[in-house]
């Protein structure tokens, strides 16, 4: 019995043990990855990624940053009014629904509006739409 005692604590500690690290380490890669994302936002990190991505060569970079700088301020411009003509649509929707729903699916669409207001692309159901490729 006080084998068994052994055994089963150390599983269950060594349990303990994964799933505390797993939590860490999908934590530090989700905290990295939305630093990124919000870094891609402004100006100066879009053209980083870019330059990091499509590997420029050093006698490149005074020809491409100023094309990726243009276009980096005409997609900020460009998220910002996609934002703002979806604002009355969503508003209205919502409005609208706002008859027919109960008060825990008013609060659900509520949270997916809101999601939806803040990121560009989302499917019916307020989420990133998935970008596996597609097995052939």
């Amino acid at each position: 019995m006080n084998n068994t005692f052994k055994i089963v604590f150390s599983v269950i500690g060594l349990l303990l043990i994964g799933f505390l690290g797993g939590y860490q380490t999908h934590r530090t890669m989700v905290k990295r990855h939305m630093k990124r994302v919000a870094k891609e936002r402004i100006s100066p990190g879009f053209v980083e990624r870019m330059v990091d991505i499509l590997d420029i060569r050093e006698e490149q970079v005074g020809k491409v940053k100023p094309i990726l700088e243009n276009y980096s301020v005409q997609l900020i411009e460009s998220r910002k009014a996609e934002l703002e003509r979806r604002r009355p649509i969503l508003d209205s929707m919502r409005l609208e629904l706002a008859e027919v729903l109960n008060d825990p699916q008013q609060e659900k669409l509520d949270h997916v509006i809101e999601r939806m207001k803040r990121s560009k692309r989302h499917d019916h159901r307020g989420r990133r739409p998935h970008t596996h490729k597609k097995k052939q």
